[in-house]
């Protein structure tokens, strides 16, 4: 029961963090958010159970208007905006994490794998929904359009922000391991 407890105080927690990444804006050319960074921190730190449970429990408080989405927006056109399915696409990246972490035993190669394969993931389902949304809207836009608003602008700050995300999962590691100890 105390472990029951311990994960879902966890789940709600991390639905907070992920929220807060969703509200932070990087303002460059073309800003962007955190969020990603924190789902790979979840993922590197709790494991696949909690992290795949408090991005369902974030998109769904999204999804039932709270403004956890970035911008502070909240609600189903919150998520069926040009954006959405990047946010869609954080619920398979657990599972990505999941599928190599039973293939690959060197917890870094699994990370680099994971993540690579994870960010692929989100750029196609990002991209497609993007096009899609976006064609709804203005008919006269290519797929390559949608390439280049939606997915090349992010790539070099979605690579730094896993490195980030790889440094500070073994730096809490430490710390949790040291505090179990004590």
């Amino acid at each position: 029961m105390k472990k029951r407890i311990n994960e879902i105080a966890i789940i709600g927690i991390s639905v907070i963090l992920i929220s807060i990444s969703s509200w932070i804006k990087i303002p460059l050319i073309i800003p962007f958010t955190l969020q990603n960074l924190m789902v790979f921190l979840l993922i590197g730190v709790f494991g696949f159970r909690i992290s795949l449970f408090s991005i369902i429990v974030y998109l769904i408080i999204g999804i039932i208007g709270v403004p956890v989405f970035s911008g502070f927006q909240g609600g189903l056109a919150g998520l069926l905006n040009y954006t959405g399915g990047f946010l869609v696409s954080f619920i398979f990246i657990p599972i990505i994490f999941k599928i190599f972490g039973n293939i690959l035993k060197n917890e870094k190669t699994n990370y680099i794998v994971s993540t690579a394969f994870s960010l692929l993931f989100m750029y196609i389902i990002g991209a497609i929904w993007f096009y899609i949304v976006y064609i709804n809207n203005n008919d006269s836009v290519s797929f390559i359009y949608s390439l280049t608003f939606s997915v090349i602008p992010f790539i070099i700050p979605d690579i730094l922000k896993a490195v980030i995300a790889y440094y500070l999962i073994k730096k809490m590691k430490i710390i949790i391991k040291n505090e179990d100890i004590n």
